[in-house]
């Protein structure tokens, strides 16, 4: 794991009311200019705190919790990417942004995806870095279906097994990811399963031919997803792949200082002027 960074007290937790209900979100930094983020399904934004501090020596760091995840009121209806962007964008709209980058990991990749085709008005995004981007073919949706009914068990076994499986992928995480991992997943735990729902639904392909801006596909090499990560990143317009080698997902707790260097050299460049 890459050292301690300074303590957490400039981290502010807040609430933004939109139409849709309220939106959670952690905040650290000043300034119009922001990077967004948005954590894998089940987790919420407290899965960023040891990135956000770095981050915000440079600029605005905003980490949302999904709807539904987290602290953040559920969506109306059935869930989908395209209402979760939605509603986080109600929110940003509120937050006296001028430009923003997106960044997101699996499910958070996914809304970073939508809110990167600068479909919707408002601030504009400037870039994106994306970790696990759900691009599935027939196979790898039916796999993903047979997860989630799996998973829909209520028992104890779907939560032993669930951290086993974290346990095993998330190469070199430590303790304290699991345990903020399991205690995300057991604040919403009826629910957690409408992210996976969402992204199995999900045109990632249609949205991708949308997106203009450039893109930072980063991963681990022993991610889940890095294989996707590979085939995903040519169907960008302009993307960039990294994956850095002997880890798993998860890298912005666990290779924090790494993850966040390579984030901040991409993105602090698409922004319109110095910060």
């Amino acid at each position: 794991m890459d050292s301690a960074l300074p303590d957490l007290e400039d981290i502010r937790p807040a609430y933004v009311g939109t139409p849709r209900g309220r939106l959670h979100y952690l905040e650290a930094g000043m300034g119009t200019k922001a990077i967004l983020l948005f954590h894998e399904t089940p987790l919420s934004s407290k899965s960023f705190v040891r990135l956000m501090p770095l981050l915000a020596v440079h600029l605005r760091v905003i980490a949302f919790d999904t709807p539904g995840y987290g602290g953040s009121a559920s969506l109306s209806g059935d869930p989908s990417i395209e209402g979760y962007a939605d509603f986080i964008w109600d929110a940003v709209r509120q937050l006296g942004l001028t430009e923003v980058a997106v960044a997101g990991i699996h499910t958070g990749a996914a809304i970073a995806v939508e809110l990167a085709s600068n479909s919707r008005p408002g601030p504009w995004v400037v870039a994106a870095v994306l970790s696990g981007v759900p691009v599935f073919e027939a196979a790898g949706r039916a796999k993903l279906a047979s997860f989630i009914e799996r998973d829909s068990d209520p028992g104890e076994a779907a939560v032993v097994q669930t951290w086993q499986d974290r346990a095993r992928r998330w190469v070199r995480a430590s303790p304290e990811l699991l345990i903020q991992a399991l205690a995300d997943e057991l604040a919403v735990f009826a629910r957690r399963n409408e992210g996976f729902k969402a992204v199995r639904d999900y045109d990632t392909r249609g949205a991708i031919a949308r997106v203009a801006v450039p893109v930072l596909v980063l991963n681990g090499e022993q991610d889940s997803m890095a294989q996707i990560d590979i085939a995903a990143a040519p169907l960008f317009a302009d993307a960039k792949l990294v994956l850095l080698p002997e880890w798993g997902g998860q890298l912005q707790w666990s290779a924090v200082e790494t993850y966040g260097s390579h984030v901040l050299d991409f993105v602090q460049a698409k922004f319109s002027q110095e910060f």
